[in-house]
């Protein structure tokens, strides 16, 4: 194929490049999910997967992240992909390459930090890999386990699902449009929701409990970790199930922050918390929508015949525009 890869951008060179190579059969349990499925003899299945922050990454590059918490979300990112199947961490495999005049100490406030979410999660640093490089990389590689045929997958939604996320969304992209924009224009928020979006940047949440007991339920049920923004998670979701999105605009909750940002910026509040962003919640399907208030989730829409991601609000329906993180595209490529 020729060209380069910010021509096609992280979701294309997955679906046209990548994934036709290393799961050409488009195996569910295997690469194109939020991990890989690996059933062993005695009726588990291990869940593997691996997640990389970059050096760059925006919440420390604007100062709102220490050294310690790139630690704490590179070891949280990689379990969220647990979460999203439904399976019990066991390990964390750290990655870190650093130049030769790295800080002593930054190294060690990144393994603590990583430490810290793995304690705080019930699982352990059980190895990895350290090296040089010209600049700092910090990768990790999250191991867990699940009954054969049990985990949660992205695929299997049909038409009747409802739609469900398992908390409110929004504070992670709101933090992202604040920090970035709406403060250096001048808005300037209290001190107790700057904390709040400080937190849902620096401290997301694995949903770990929630996607286990989701994996317990004899039902139809799809799940993906929201870590790209939900207007991207939910339209990958629609894609691989070849089905449509159908959203209602009065079922989901807009958080009094996130109007406030949407308000300043003079941006509808979805869009605006649709954005880019990593709450790390879950997104899915499930065939009886009695579940989503039993577990306390929030319905957000249903499943239907078609394609794509829409919405449904009180000026009619038109689709939900796609703005979430990806790799090699701009402005929002980078996380």
């Amino acid at each position: 194929m020729a060209g380069i890869v910010g021509q096609l951008g992280e979701k294309r060179l997955l679906a046209e490049v990548i994934l036709p190579r290393v799961n050409p059969n488009r195996d569910p349990h295997l690469a194109g999910d939020d991990s890989a499925v690996l059933d062993i003899p005695d009726g588990s299945a291990v869940c593997i997967s691996t997640d990389r922050v970059p050096w760059d990454l925006t919440a420390y590059s604007l100062k709102l992240m220490s050294e310690f918490d790139l630690g704490y979300y590179l070891a949280v990112l990689n379990l969220s992909d647990i979460a999203a199947m439904g399976g019990v961490p066991i390990g964390l495999l750290l990655n870190i390459a650093v130049p030769s005049d790295f800080p002593v100490d930054y190294l060690t406030s990144i393994v603590d930090g990583a430490v810290a979410a793995a304690n705080q999660n019930h699982c352990g640093i059980i190895g990895g890999d350290l090296s040089d490089s010209v600049e700092p990389s910090l990768c990790a590689t999250s191991i867990g386990f699940t009954r054969q045929n049990a985990a949660l997958l992205r695929y299997g939604s049909e038409p009747g699902d409802a739609i469900y996320m398992t908390r409110p969304f929004g504070l992670c992209a709101t933090a992202f449009r604040y920090f970035r924009e709406a403060k250096p224009q001048g808005m300037q928020l209290d001190s107790g929701d700057e904390a709040n979006l400080r937190s849902a940047l620096v401290r997301p949440v694995p949903q770990l409990q929630v996607g286990k007991a989701l994996a317990q339920r004899k039902l139809r049920i799809t799940a993906m970790d929201n870590t790209d923004g939900l207007s991207q998670s939910l339209a990958e979701l629609a894609t691989i199930n070849g089905k449509r999105f159908m959203l209602d605009a009065r079922l989901i909750p807009v958080n009094p922050i996130t109007a406030s940002v949407a308000d300043f910026l003079q941006e509808d509040p979805i869009h605006l918390g649709t954005g880019p962003g990593a709450d790390m919640n879950l997104v899915g399907t499930v065939s009886d929508p009695s579940l989503i208030d039993e577990m306390n989730m929030i319905r957000i829409g249903v499943v239907q015949e078609g394609k794509g991601v829409s919405i449904a609000t009180d000026t009619g329906v038109q689709p939900l525009p796609l703005n979430g993180w990806e790799y090699f595209r701009e402005p929002a490529g980078r996380k």
